[in-house]
């Protein structure tokens, strides 16, 4: 495939697509005898099973599969370009081999091209509207805390009225009308085009989940980040990455882009030093829970009911700041959020202002209180003001370790008795059914086993299995998942907490194939409106004595 064949005369006809301009514009600064096919008229294509007539196919080397296997059947398609990555700059004209190894008379130019992830970034940043003065772009990366932090970023620019877009695990687009993703970071062609296409929609103020396996394989190549953000690094996809130290080089890559304006570094993490050190941002802020030498840190962190006050220091001086967020790993992703912002500039009053104002990301340490539940208005005549129902705590935890950690940080937000519902999938780890149990008697006061997604298994079985981890098997049983979350709110008092664990934003439950609504807020919500209905009519029984 590397010989160079007579190609045939050069087309003048244009060619439609921006992005296949640029590609053509720049092979045919690289090669002089190159020429656009005239067929080439379609779209760009990673993947050979999508190849239509008219694509350009870009055949890349995967961690798993190498794309170059596929260049015939993409041609035999109808790509009538194909990009391979190589180790030399060659062009040719390549017919297609079929399955009986017989060459036919569908041809395509094939260019070889080293380094061709960053080539392909930078001819699709020059084609995309993303190349604007106007555009700001925020990369969150990390072991935990992506979501967090991309989140909050979107909340505290659209408070000073920045339209803003995430991109990331939880969807795409605005806060309010997220589509879903398929991946924490998309493909390299696919992230330019999203981003252009969200600029188009004047989201000219976009935060996204920069993944360690998207850095790896270079999808964000050509992509103009304004700012850098490291959350933490801890154990990860060392599956993938082999080593601790590979995975921390990927990380590092982000904070390594030639012309980075602002790299956001958190100092209480052990691998901060390293992007200290290495990074190639013209500033580097830093931010801390306790840490006096970094740019932003808190001096005081008092917790209270439904979040913490926070005393802030720093470079931008002293301030008192009221947080909605539980859990001390929210101070900190909202931390870097913050610094990010004052780094590039924004106003610190209005941005302190916003921070009280923040809520968390759907199922992800989501506090349902009384005052939410009353929105429902189901009793208009109901003086509910007067009663409270038992705070409920929705978040995503389905592992052990997600469990003990969502546990230890409502635990810090209690007065009363702290109540966990949970359940374990179905069709899944089976050794971690045990392993939940005992995190949850370990650290709740109250255990209730129900289900999850129990899927094609049987949910009692799952619960039989799972209720093996516990000292004291005298916990409350429940199957259904809704009567385990009302019955817990009846059982509760007004002044303890219930953390309802495994699904969180989760809009559905899995029962054999078949998706069903349910929604963990939407249950909490019910399950109050109950507990206040029957506190009332105690009340009134009490009253008529």
């Amino acid at each position: 495939m590397c010989r160079l064949i007579r190609l045939k005369k050069r087309s003048s006809k244009p060619v439609p697509d921006r992005y296949l301009r640029s590609i053509c514009s720049a092979l045919q600064a690289l090669f002089p005898h190159f020429f656009c096919p005239d067929n080439l008229s379609g779209q760009l294509r990673l993947d050979s099973r999508q190849v239509q007539s008219g694509d350009l196919f870009i055949a890349l080397q995967g961690s798993q599969l190498d794309g170059r296997r596929f260049i015939p059947a993409a041609i035999e398609q109808g790509a009538a370009l194909v990009l391979v990555e190589s180790d030399q700059d060659l062009c040719s004209f390549e017919p297609a081999v079929g399955d009986d190894g017989l060459v036919n008379n569908k041809q395509a130019v094939v260019v070889e091209l080293t380094d061709l992830r960053r080539r392909l970034g930078q001819w699709l940043f020059e084609a995309s509207n993303i190349n604007d003065p106007r555009f700001t772009l925020i990369g969150v990366t990390g072991t935990n805390g992506k979501t967090s932090v991309s989140h909050y970023l979107a909340q505290l620019l659209e408070s000073l009225h920045k339209q803003t877009a995430v991109i990331g695990t939880v969807g795409i687009g605005a806060l309010d009308s997220l589509k879903t993703a398929t991946h924490t970071t998309p493909d390299l062609i696919s992230l330019h085009q999203t981003l252009d296409q969200l600029f188009q929609q004047d989201f000219y103020h976009q935060a996204m989940e920069v993944s360690s396996h998207a850095l790896d394989q270079q999808r964000t190549a050509g992509v103009p980040f304004t700012a850098a953000v490291f959350t933490n690094l801890s154990r990860d996809h060392l599956d993938y990455h082999g080593s601790m130290q590979a995975y921390g080089e990927a990380k590092l890559k982000l904070f390594q882009q030639p012309g980075l304006p602002l790299a956001v570094v958190n100092l209480d993490d052990d691998f901060a030093e390293q992007i200290v050190q290495k990074h190639s941002a013209e500033q580097c802020l830093t931010y801390s829970l306790s840490d006096s030498a970094a740019d932003l840190y808190c001096q005081q962190i008092t917790a209270t009911t439904e979040g913490f006050q926070l005393q802030l220091a720093g470079r931008w001086g002293e301030h008192q700041l009221d947080l909605p967020l539980l859990g001390q790993f929210n101070i900190a992703n909202v931390l870097s959020a913050l610094l990010t912002l004052l780094g590039l500039g924004f106003d610190l009053q209005a941005l302190y202002q916003s921070v009280s104002q923040l809520k968390p990301v759907p199922g992800r340490m989501q506090l349902v209180t009384t005052a939410q539940a009353e929105d429902r208005k189901v009793d208009q005549a109901q003086d509910s003001g007067l009663l409270q129902a038992p705070k409920v705590v929705v978040d995503y935890a389905h592992t052990p370790d997600a469990l003990d950690n969502a546990l230890r940080a409502v635990r810090e937000h209690l007065q009363g008795r702290l109540w966990c519902v949970f359940g374990c999938g179905g069709d899944r780890d089976r050794g971690k059914r045990p392993l939940m149990a005992q995190a949850a008697e370990k650290l709740a006061d109250c255990v209730v086993v129900t289900s999850d997604n129990p899927r094609t298994e049987d949910p009692q079985q799952i619960i039989t299995d799972t209720c093996r981890g516990l000292s004291n098997p005298a916990v409350l049983v429940e199957v259904d998942r809704q009567l385990a979350i009302q019955q817990t709110l009846l059982l509760a008092n007004a002044d303890d907490v219930v953390l309802l664990a495994g699904k969180g934003h989760e809009a559905y439950q899995e029962i054999g194939t078949e998706r069903f609504d349910f929604d963990d807020v939407e249950q909490a919500k019910q399950a109050q409106l109950l507990y206040l209905e029957q506190a009332q009519k105690n009340n009134s029984q009490g009253e008529a004595k």
